[in-house]
């Protein structure tokens, strides 16, 4: 329960979409490479080769105006439970979002 906690995000949006192109931009921006991107089921899948780390991003409408985030790391060890890794990706995603906004 406590990891989940750490994975997963609840913001206010109707948008699922925009958060998942927010999420391949930020993914792309920390340097990974974007392994699948399912825009119909909400999933995103990105690598990074060094150091080794997988990255897995689902992204679903809880309600008509709210989104849930789920992001799952792991690396050569297993799965990692950083909070403050989590935070700042979150963060990052959320910034990305509010730029995209700005922009229309």
């Amino acid at each position: 329960m406590q990891r989940r906690n750490i994975e997963i995000k609840e913001v206010e949006s109707s948008d699922r979409e925009e958060f998942l192109r927010a999420v391949v931009t930020v993914f792309q921006d920390r340097g990974y490479m974007i392994q699948t991107s399912d825009y119909t089921g909400g999933i995103i899948t990105a690598f990074n080769q060094d150091p080794f780390l997988q990255i897995t991003a689902t992204v679903e409408s809880f309600t008509k105006t709210r989104i849930k985030m789920r992001i799952t790391m792991s690396d050569r060890e297993g799965i990692i439970e950083d909070e403050e890794k989590f935070g700042k990706l979150f963060d990052d995603i959320q910034t990305e979002v509010f730029r995209r906004s700005n922009l229309k």
